[in-house]
């Protein structure tokens, strides 16, 4: 996540942590090359009517323009009936693995009802002159509240007899609503009436639509209790220019673009556009990019294969140079090949599937808009958007993640080609080829039945040569990286307007962007007016330009001209653009970003984007430490081009910041590394947590078998500063992959053919797996082999002629490797030429295990108190079957004969264990116990205004101090040793840790202000004045002073009053949220 959504991201944590909810984690990629079946499952969407408190009933108004059909009729067309529904579209992509049926949850015997909230809908939307109730800047609170509203309805609702109805009335079992028998609800939709537009809706709003997950909500059903999971919320569109009509039946729909994304990250998808809205990576090629009105398009075939939608038989590798074809991407059910890849360096690959879009009986989703027949709900006909062309679809996937996402910034999946941002020429036609990542395709043939297209290249009939990575996303080329604008591939192209404006920035390899040594150019121009700025890259293209005019913008090196960068921009006709550009400037962390203001209209500018050490960033200047000229977030009216750098407010926050994340793959065995950046402090510590037990206290952390299926969290502090920074898994820690490598032989014979499978199995971590071997003749089962030492054998005899498809499917035995490594398979073809009788089975191979011996844990830690012992177990395979267990070191840690340890003293040893000519070790690292509070004694008062928290340093097996308070009544601690000030008196807090206690004696005192007067008036004369001596008891000393009338008495910040004229006046003292007043009453002189 960049930089600049720092502040974001840590209110969101925010209302996740309050509302118990995770944001949909991400996987590995090999995760998703799983099969699916043929058989499709029947998926129920509980939609949720909800409605604001103040507003009328509104699922059973009827809709003139539309037949008069209901709200809720709406809906269920929407979702249910139309042929582009979010049913049918679901049924499409999963190539009919999935059927969602939705079904709504009313409090009504007959008909249906909607949900009836606690608060208004401007509760939930930012405070204006026509929305007095709005929030300011707790928007991300009203957020958690807005789902803590519909959870505790929805109870209130089912618990007084609420019912799951489908449209005809039925009454359908919630039971149902888990299919996959999670003991989890599959969906949950919320769905209220269109906002009003003093109701704002912006992004991240409480009312915006968005899909997250709520574990609050348990359902008791006939299977048991289910609980709610992932929910998305939308508005429904009922306007007449916003419902559709198909052309051959009076079905009214409304546009499912926003219903079909959300209902994508239900299925784990997630977004193809950048927080700052750019597409351009992939765009039309995606509905989880920009979706398509009103007819949404379909999904790559990454996407797809993700999800579990099409599996190995659909996927299918080119690992030769040749001619290939595919037929085109359907919204029936497809068998065979659907998509081809191709492997590039740094784990990514190329899919290649064939998107034909002439044709609305290949794919209704898919189709050409300008063709396809569609009615408004008055009657009018619809030109919808959709795809213009047919051919090859290319997508770039990095397979580093199961789901691919483009909201980082970093594009993971990027459709490939094509000149406009939109992407809807990316697909090559006939006669068009692309050279990438070192393959050449060319496509020879397009047909509505099958596209034909050769490949060659690196990887294929050569060794593929390692392509130089990019410089995190940006556009490289001669020794040139493209800093400004964003939102480019390989190809370096782009469409703009006549009149606009462009900020371009590079940097030359080797030198720093300061160094500011480009030169800039422009050709192809037929305006005079069309230039650009030689040092500052500001191309301003002429009012007057050719439409048709091809600009080349080239970057080049002042001291290296070889080191250059051209970019071409195709100029079109339409409303100018001016370019706003955001640079970090020096000594901050943050990238370069740059966008597109459009004439005559206000452009909102971004939020903090930068950090620095010490700083806060408040706004906005023209210059490197310059003036403020803009607040953050506010809006720019101007019409010109402008470069804005951050305007830095020193912080005087004692509260750690910084930005944290999480680098590693989240498998047994694999290293997790916390990186912090920004942070404002050099003085940290790591705590790695799993289910409340730390783990490990370095910045990096080996995962380890104990780690699978748990969420870990990583906390970080200083010990210079209060709070303290986390990042978590998100989710549970997953298994090891394993690999398996098939080898098969022939053997041709006059009386009897033979096919020979052995298998050898592979992990991350380990050559000597066990678990079974199952070998397959395609579907058809031979047999299951114990895997011994890795390997297994299997010899099939009395083979027919033929081609078979021989697959091994290896299944670790959990039992005895304990649940850390994958299943894995691999097939070949093998042929059988000669002629011989009916199969039979041969008997099974006698193998002799290889000896090995596995310890229970490779590396322990314990300490000089609390936890000084442990124990070692043995896996053994041999003849002799017991170990002989030694330390390195018997004077740290001693062994006994049945692994049994023993801590002397600190240090680190290495305990070996032996049997049968091998051995294995395990590393014991012996910490001195130790733990020291950093504060001793506290004075706290109440009320309490401020979090307090004791920080204890520990040293030993644990990390991590357990906090007790000697007594409650007066100041509760948690976990965290954060303390709760209940009332005065004395107490002590202690920290216990590995066997050893601290403690820190707390005295709880009662704020007060006393101001020590005689009487409650002061009288004043003439120009007389008096002191004030307040006596102040609380954690700050800091006193303020305020007079009622000036004109009366003044007082000043250190509380001296004087006499100005006749009159009564009041004069009040605040200090630690307390105030005292006092009255002064000012008589003439005389």
């Amino acid at each position: 996540m960049k930089m600049r959504h720092f502040k974001r991201y840590v209110a969101f944590i925010l209302a996740l942590i309050l509302t118990v909810q995770v944001d949909i984690g991400i996987t590995n990629a090999k995760e998703a090359e799983m099969h699916t079946t043929d058989k499709a499952r029947d998926m129920y969407n509980m939609a949720v009517p909800i409605r604001f408190d103040g507003e009328d009933e509104y699922v059973n108004d009827q809709i003139p323009e539309a037949n008069n059909i209901t709200n809720i009729q709406l809906i269920d067309n929407t979702y249910n009936n139309s042929i582009y529904s979010v049913q049918e579209y679901y049924k499409a992509v999963s190539n009919h693995t999935v059927n969602i049926k939705t079904v709504y949850l009313t409090e009504g015997e007959e008909g249906f009802t909607s949900i009836k909230l606690n608060h208004s809908r401007g509760y939930y939307s930012p405070k204006t002159e026509d929305n007095p109730e709005g929030y300011t800047t707790e928007g991300e609170l009203r957020k958690v509240e807005l789902v803590r509203d519909w959870t505790a309805k929805l109870k209130e609702a089912i618990d007084n007899g609420a019912t799951l109805k489908n449209i005809a009335g039925e009454e359908v079992d919630f039971a149902k609503l888990d299919s996959d028998g999670d003991q989890s609800i599959d969906s949950i939709t919320l769905l209220f009436a269109p906002t009003d537009a003093k109701y704002a809706a912006e992004w991240n709003s409480p009312l915006w639509a968005y899909q997250s997950e709520n574990y609050s909500l348990d359902i008791e059903t006939s299977k048991g209790t289910l609980t709610s999971k992932r929910y998305y919320q939308a508005s429904i569109q009922n306007a007449p220019l916003g419902i559709y009509k198909e052309a051959e039946r009076d079905v009214f729909f409304f546009n499912t673009s926003t219903v079909v994304h959300e209902m994508g990250h239900i299925f784990g998808l997630l977004d193809l556009y950048s927080f700052s809205g750019n597409n351009m990576s992939v765009h039309y090629m995606s509905s989880m990019a920009k979706a398509l009105s009103p007819v949404v398009q379909f999904m790559t075939s990454r996407e797809r294969e993700a999800a579990g939608w099409l599996n190995a038989g659909n996927i299918t590798p080119i690992t030769k140079a040749g001619t290939y074809t595919l037929p085109p991407v359907q919204d029936e059910k497809q068998t065979g090949t659907v998509a081809y890849t191709l492997e590039l360096p740094n784990e990514k690959r190329l899919y290649l599937e064939y998107r034909y879009v002439d044709d609305q009986e290949i794919n209704r989703f898919d189709f050409n808009g300008s063709k396809r027949e569609l009615y408004n709900s008055l009657g009018n006909p619809v030109k919808s958007v959709g795809l213009n062309k047919s051919g090859l679809l290319i997508c770039d996937v990095n397979m580093n993640r199961r789901f691919p996402s483009n909201s980082g910034g970093t594009p993971q999946l990027s459709a490939i080609g094509g000149q406009y941002s939109t992407k809807i020429d990316a697909p090559r036609g006939k006669g068009e080829s692309i050279t990438y990542g070192g393959y050449t395709i060319s496509v020879t043939d397009l047909t509505k039945e099958k596209i034909t297209f050769k490949v060659s290249g690196n990887g294929l009939e050569e060794e593929q040569q390692p392509e130089k990575p990019g410089n995190e996303g940006k556009p490289v080329t001669n020794g040139m990286t493209l800093l400004a604008p964003s939102g480019f591939g390989e190809e370096l192209q782009l469409t703009a307007t006549r009149g606009s404006e462009i900020q371009f920035l590079a940097q030359a390899e080797g030198k720093k962007f300061s160094d500011g040594d480009i030169l800039w150019t422009v050709k192809g121009g037929t305006a005079a007016d069309t230039k650009i700025d030689v040092e500052t890259g500001l191309l301003k293209i002429g009012a007057y330009e050719s439409p048709t005019s091809v600009l080349k913008v080239t970057g080049r090196s002042d001291e290296d001209s070889t080191k250059s960068i051209t970019i071409n921009i195709k100029v079109t006709l339409g409303t100018k653009t001016y370019a706003v550009t955001y640079l970090p400037g020096n000594d901050s962390v943050g990238e370069i970003e740059s966008v597109q203001k459009i004439h005559d209209t206000k452009l909102r500018l971004k939020d903090a984007l930068y950090i620095k050490n010490g700083f806060a960033q408040t706004g906005w200047s023209l210059s490197e430490s310059g003036e403020k000229v803009y607040d953050l977030n506010s809006e720019l009216n101007k019409n010109s081009s402008v470069i804005l750098y951050p305007y830095w407010s020193k912080s005087t926050s004692n509260t750690i910041t910084g930005f944290v994340t999480l680098q590693g793959r989240r498998e047994y065995g694999q290293t997790l590394s916390a990186n912090v950046q920004g942070v404002n402090s050099s003085d940290l510590t790591y705590q790695w947590i799993r289910q409340d037990k730390v783990v490990g206290t370095a910045q990096n952390y080996v995962l380890s078998a104990d780690d699978v299926g748990h969420v870990l969290e990583c906390q970080i502090q200083a010990r210079d500063k209060e709070g303290r920074l986390n990042v978590t898994t998100k989710e549970p820690i997953g298994r090891a992959e394993t690999v398996t490598i098939l080898n098969v032989q022939v053997k041709n014979r006059i009386a009897e053919n033979e096919i020979s499978m052995t298998a050898q199995v592979k992990g991350v971590h380990s050559d000597n797996l066990v678990g079974m071997l199952s070998f397959y003749n395609g579907n058809d089962k031979l047999a299951d082999e114990k895997v011994v030492n890795g390997c297994a054998s299997y010899t099939w005899t009395g083979v027919k002629k033929g081609k078979y498809n021989i697959r091994a499917e290896y299944q670790p035995d959990d039992k005895v490797m304990g649940s850390v490594y994958k299943s894995s398979h691999a097939s070949k073809y093998a042929e059988v030429i000669g002629v011989t009788s009916s199969p039979s089975v041969s008997p099974k191979p006698t193998v002799t295990p290889k000896p090995s011996i596995v310890l229970s844990k490779k590396s322990m830690v314990l300490d000089t108190v609390g936890t000084k012992t442990g124990k070692l177990t043995v896996r053994i395979v041999g003849q002799e079957q017991k170990a002989t267990f030694k330390s390195s070191n018997s004077k740290i840690v001693s062994v006994d004969q049945n692994g049994n340890l023993t801590a002397l003293k600190a240090g680190q040893v290495k305990i070996s264990a032996a049997a049968n000519g091998v051995k294995a070790y395990c590393d014991v690292v012996v910490k001195k116990a130790s733990i020291k509070l950093v504060k001793t004694s506290l004075v706290l008062y109440i009320p309490q205004t401020t979090e307090y928290k004791l920080i204890a340093n520990v040293s030993g097996a644990s990390s991590k101090a357990n906090f007790k308070s000697n007594n409650t009544s007066i100041v509760k601690v948690d976990a965290a040793g954060r303390l709760t000030v209940l009332k005065e008196g004395k107490t002590t807090i202690k920290a216990s840790a590995n066997g050893l206690t601290a403690t820190c004696k707390v005295e709880v005192k009662k704020k007060s202000i006393a101001l020590n007067l005689t009487t409650s008036t002061i009288y004043l004369k003439g120009k007389n004045s008096i002191q004030l001596k307040p006596v102040i008891a609380g954690p700050s000393k800091k006193v303020s002073y305020k007079s009622s009338n000036a004109k009366v008495a003044r007082v000043n910040s250190k509380g001296k009053i004087v006499a100005v004229g006749k009159g009564t006046a009041t004069i009040t003292v605040r200090a630690n949220d307390l105030e005292k007043k006092c009255k002064v009453t000012v008589l003439p002189a005389k």
